[in-house]
């Protein structure tokens, strides 16, 4: 079962959530009976005032001031949307199209985007375009990282095969066979 999917209204009367979260949420463009409207619940009326909804699968609501915004597949591509709590207008704020977007998230009025493996910010107030976020991230011990080095002043010990098209050398604590011409090291 997916994690519950809720947001708060600023000054906290107002709430909006998934009220059936998908058990998978990878289907793209799924269109059956686990998609269900984002709802917004009323926290001093009790009422439920449901989101627009097409039968699409509409996740991950972030809520700044009047509007509310979530990730919805409404285009075939999982974008973000922008829902107007006092027009009740309805708009898409992002188009991509190679990758589906994974997780929203906002805060400030600055909002990140999951999208294709990359971060993105966006200030939707401002307009504009998602701004792709160069990451960085160093190890403390990069040496040990898995990567490629020449063994040759490493090698402790040798041999030939019986028939010389392999020799067997020892280094580093692994044992290598290479092939006298043509081949790959095993």
């Amino acid at each position: 079962m997916g994690k519950p999917q809720s947001a708060l209204s600023c000054p906290g009367k107002k709430f909006v959530y998934d009220a059936i979260p998908r058990w998978e949420s990878e289907f793209r463009n799924y269109r059956g009976g686990q998609n269900n409207p984002l709802r917004i619940f009323d926290l001093e009326t009790y009422e439920v005032e449901k989101l627009p909804f097409e039968n699409s699968r509409d996740m991950d609501p972030v809520w700044m001031g009047d509007i509310i915004y979530f990730l919805s597949d409404r285009d075939l591509a999982m974008n973000v949307w922008a829902y107007n709590t006092i027009s009740k207008n309805l708009k898409q704020i992002t188009f991509f199209k190679e990758f589906d977007s994974k997780h929203l998230e906002g805060s400030d009025g600055k909002l990140i985007i999951e999208n294709g493996g990359y971060l993105y910010t966006l200030d939707p107030e401002a307009g504009g375009e998602p701004q792709k976020l160069s990451i960085t991230i160093n190890g403390d011990f990069p040496w040990a990282r898995p990567h490629w080095t020449k063994i040759t002043k490493y090698i402790e010990s040798a041999g030939i095969s019986p028939e010389g098209k392999r020799a067997v050398l020892s280094a580093r604590g692994d044992v290598f066979t290479v092939p006298a011409s043509k081949g790959n090291y095993r």
